[in-house]
């Protein structure tokens, strides 16, 4: 077996051989985590009806998973630097199985929050381990072919987990329910590691560091306190705790942030290191990723229209995200091709292809007779396309600007901001879907509060594509 002793890439001549074959084994266990993000989306009504949940709890669901996937990101790149990636990605993979386990037997609502909560944590662990093995192990020329596939794979999960999702619920095996839909983890991350460990290169880590378990509890607190405040304020009627969260304690928790990431920066190692920050394309590019995935709320939103709104059953509602996903799949595989063209314009284009198919999707959404939903079918498709066709760019960008043996870093700042985004998205305009929903019930009130909420993602996107144009001609200008 071979194996990679350094965390720098491959110099001159030598590549690794088995790369390809790594990326592969690497993402199977990676798939896990998207997989978990979209498949539960689905699983939703009949959850809130087993488990008696509110509609925040719903969209703590959601949230608790993005924002600890988020928060842990950073933490995880930094671990894969301290003690190897392989080693880091096993632990971080056999986490997710235990945590799957303890969500599949969830018997409160308030217990299956608790297990979202360590999925993202161990996701966390496991997957930046991937992205900045990518960067290691392949040479600069197969870069762009290796991130679209990891990209592809994003899309993949988000069309397999609907329609997975949707069979495994309707055909209730051993009376599990929407249970299965966790407990199918355990035995697909179990093969994986044993199939890994002996084949994934042993990545010597940095020695001499400490990580910075501060800086992840201010960072950790200030996301709550914001995540809170938005979803359980609405729910009590935003009461004056909701308010002081918002107004007091999330702003002074995330400038203490900042202020000691500055402090350990001048004399350690940083969560967040403020002189990447300092880079324009990367702080341009990061801004762009915060509004990037606000998307992931339109899958909670769909999955609730479609079955709530529309009647359908999981099965069927979960194979109307196939558009999506199939887009969402063949988008990074353009990328490439894409990129000849129109050069890094591309990521714009695509993102603004995406709003226009939103603002059209919010349209039909809105007008259409109730149960028609053949006319989201071209837009869903279009949606997810320019969603994966954007996404790999923005990560090669990003990490261009990334000196090899900090790859773990920059790789967990990427996904993390994805995820502060996925969960700042399911708490915004959630929250904005639920007060236009008021106490309305079936297609004529769900409809408009979810055209509603579709304005407001197509909004987050023009946003991101604004900031990309904007580091596009930063970067021109500094040539």
């Amino acid at each position: 077996m071979s194996s990679i002793n350094s965390l720098h890439p491959p110099l001159g001549d030598t590549v690794e051989p088995r790369r390809w074959t790594m990326l592969a084994i690497l993402l199977c266990g990676i798939f896990l985590a998207p997989l978990d993000f979209f498949i539960v989306n689905v699983a939703l009504p009949a959850i809130q009806h087993e488990l008696h949940a509110t509609s925040a709890q719903l969209q703590l669901i959601i949230s608790t998973f993005a924002a600890s996937y988020a928060v842990f990101l950073i933490i995880g790149g930094r671990l894969g630097d301290l003690y190897g990636r392989s080693r880091v990605f096993t632990i971080g993979l056999l986490g997710f199985v235990a945590s799957s386990i303890m969500c599949g037997l969830a018997p409160t609502i308030t217990f299956l929050i608790v297990g979202r909560a360590l999925q993202g944590l161990s996701a966390a662990v496991m997957v930046p381990q991937g992205l900045a093995t990518v960067n290691v192990i392949f040479p600069a020329q197969e870069k762009p072919r290796a991130f679209s596939v990891y990209a592809a794979t994003y899309g993949f999960a988000s069309a397999a987990a609907q329609i997975i999702g949707g069979l495994l619920i309707s055909l209730d095996i051993l009376h599990l329910g929407w249970r299965a839909i966790f407990l199918l983890n355990v035995p697909v991350g179990i093969a994986v590691v044993c199939i890994a460990t002996p084949v994934l290169p042993k990545l010597a880590g940095l020695t001499g560091r400490k990580l910075d378990v501060k800086g992840v509890i201010l960072l950790a607190l200030a996301l709550a306190s914001l995540i809170v405040a938005l979803i359980e304020g609405r729910e009590a009627g935003w009461p004056w705790w909701s308010f002081g969260l918002l107004v007091v304690a999330f702003p002074l928790l995330l400038l203490g942030f900042w202020k000691h990431e500055q402090r350990v920066a001048r004399g350690g190692w940083p969560l967040v290191d403020p002189e990447a920050l300092r880079i324009p394309s990367v702080r341009l590019g990061l801004g762009a990723a915060l509004f990037f995935y606000s998307i992931a709320v339109m899958f909670l939103l769909l999955a609730i229209y479609l079955q709530d709104g529309l009647g359908e059953d999981p099965f069927t509602a979960g194979l109307r995200f196939a558009p999506f996903g199939i887009g969402f799949f063949l988008g990074p595989l353009c990328a490439p091709r894409a990129t000849r063209i129109t050069g890094a314009w591309t990521v714009v284009l695509a993102l603004l292809v995406e709003v226009a198919a939103l603002l059209a999707a919010a349209w039909e959404v809105w007008s259409a007779l109730p149960g028609s939903t053949a006319a989201l079918v071209p837009l869903l498709f279009l949606i997810g396309f320019g969603q994966g066709l954007a996404m790999p760019m923005l990560l090669r960008v990003i990490l261009a600007e990334a000196p090899a043996h900090l790859s773990g870093l920059m790789s967990g700042m990427i996904n993390s901001t994805f995820q502060i985004s996925a969960a700042l998205g399911v708490a915004v305009i959630g929250s904005v879907y639920y007060a236009w929903l008021g106490a309305g019930t079936g297609p004529g009130a769900i409809g408009p509060a979810f055209a509603v909420a579709l304005v407001c993602v197509a909004a987050c996107l023009g946003v991101s594509a604004l900031l990309l144009a904007m580091m596009i001609r930063t970067k021109k200008a500094a040539a």
